[in-house]
């Protein structure tokens, strides 16, 4: 896979720390994003994905996740505490210091980091739609899935989440899932596209449109009226290094319509 170093500054940073650089090379002339450091911890380490919420950091490896500190320095969290054994993590959300991390054939784990010393496990949802794409609206906990679509969980009680419903897709693939105001955006991966929903029932969920992508639907972001969506590549893409494919944002509109622009 693949991901535009120009979709956000972590994505820049993660592309660089692969590559053993020691500074992050600004997209366009003038940007300044400093120097590129390793978190502490296994977490840091072996990192996928991230969350901040108000002043804590959530950074979630293979099989740990770890909860840092960055109210004195956001650019040198402070680790607090790690939650280890937690199989396969892809993605992770934070809402209330309660954690919701895919784990695809493993499901969706549930930790509870509101005492960041001491995270705890507070429950598990065995789905079978191999989960990767995750996102909290309200009591509603929105996974994407690579074998069933999107699927729609209660977690008013995170100790015991119960199924809602089910939406597949076609082709079915949700790499990731963005939720504002009544609204869910969807990566497809197969589907080379973003796919915009009305959920604001959802136990009825109402497809409104497609943007499409220049590859592999895969991360999505909303922030205010844009919608930023990164691509990946395919193992049947030839060459997909020599011409990456910048993320591309969307300008909704209404019913949810979109129209892509350059990012």
């Amino acid at each position: 896979m693949c991901i535009s170093i120009m979709a956000t500054v972590s994505l820049t940073a993660s592309a660089a720390i692969a590559a053993g650089a020691a500074d992050v090379v600004p997209f366009r002339t003038g940007d300044v994003f400093g120097k590129v450091s390793l978190l502490e911890g296994s977490a840091g380490k072996s990192g996928r994905c991230l969350w901040i919420e108000a002043d804590r950091l959530y950074v979630a490896g293979r099989e740990t996740l770890g909860v840092y500190d960055i109210t004195a320095s956001p650019s040198k969290p402070k680790l607090l505490g790690t939650l280890d054994g937690i199989a396969n993590i892809r993605q992770v959300v934070v809402q209330d210091g309660i954690a919701y991390m895919t784990a695809r054939a493993n499901g969706l784990w549930i930790a509870d980091c509101r005492n960041p010393e001491k995270p705890k496990l507070l429950g598990h949802y065995p789905s079978t739609a191999n989960c990767t794409g995750v996102e909290i609206a309200g009591n509603i906990c929105i996974i994407g899935g690579s074998k069933s679509g999107l699927e729609f969980v209660d977690v008013s009680d995170p100790r015991r989440p119960q199924f809602i419903r089910r939406e597949f897709l076609e082709p079915v693939e949700s790499q990731s899932v963005a939720y504002r105001d009544g609204l869910l955006f969807s990566g497809e991966w197969r589907g080379r596209c973003v796919s915009v929903w009305d959920v604001r029932d959802m136990k009825s969920p109402k497809r409104l449109s497609l943007a499409g992508l220049s590859s592999n639907g895969d991360g999505v972001w909303v922030d205010g009226k844009w919608l930023y969506a990164s691509t990946g590549f395919s193992r049947q893409d030839k060459n997909p290094g020599a011409k990456p494919h910048p993320a591309a944002r969307c300008q909704t509109g209404a019913g949810g319509l979109c129209r892509t622009a350059a990012a």
